[in-house]
Order: structure tokens, then sequence, then C-alpha cells
């Protein structure tokens, strides 16, 4: 029992951040667009726009921490935009 309290806890991959480092790499290292043509050029994500835009205000801190890659969003008349920036610095 003692080694199972003492092992630090790891959280695990998350599907839709590895998604997304999967799409912005050192060959394209910026993104920008909405959220419908980001699930459009994640493969196999089946998730709806407004549940996209949530999970990465959550996970944002996370894509950087594992991924070097800055989320950023912005709302406009048109509607709300995604900005995703590698840090190939980092990278």
């Amino acid at each position: 029992m003692t080694d199972k309290e003492t092992q630090l806890w790891k959280e695990l991959p998350d599907p839709l951040l590895k998604a997304v480092a999967c799409l912005v790499t050192v060959d394209a290292p910026e993104w920008s667009g909405n959220a419908t043509e980001l699930i459009d050029g994640l493969d196999g994500m089946n998730i709806q726009p407004n549940v996209l835009t949530r999970k990465l205000n959550i996970g944002a801190d996370r894509l950087w921490n594992e991924y070097h890659i800055r989320y950023e969003s912005d709302r406009t008349h048109a509607g709300r935009n995604i900005k995703l920036i590698l840090d190939i610095s980092e990278a």
C-alpha cells in the first residue's frame, strides 16, 4: 500500500488535445479559424463546436504544458475565432 501512496498521479492523455497537437506541427505551426473549421481539421472527432471551445478553454494550460501550443480565442460580430500557435523554440 505504501508504493501506491507515494507514486505521482498522472493525468490520462486527452484525445482532443492530442488531435490538436497533430494538427499544429512544426510544418504548420499556426492555425486560425472558427470551431467548426477546427472540428473539420481534427480527424475522427465527433464533437459540437460549443463543447470544443469549452474543452479548449479548460485545457489551455495543459495544451501549453504538454504540447507547447498556445490557445487564443476572441469573439467578433461574425462569431468566435480560435488561434493555435506552436512555440517552435519549446517544441
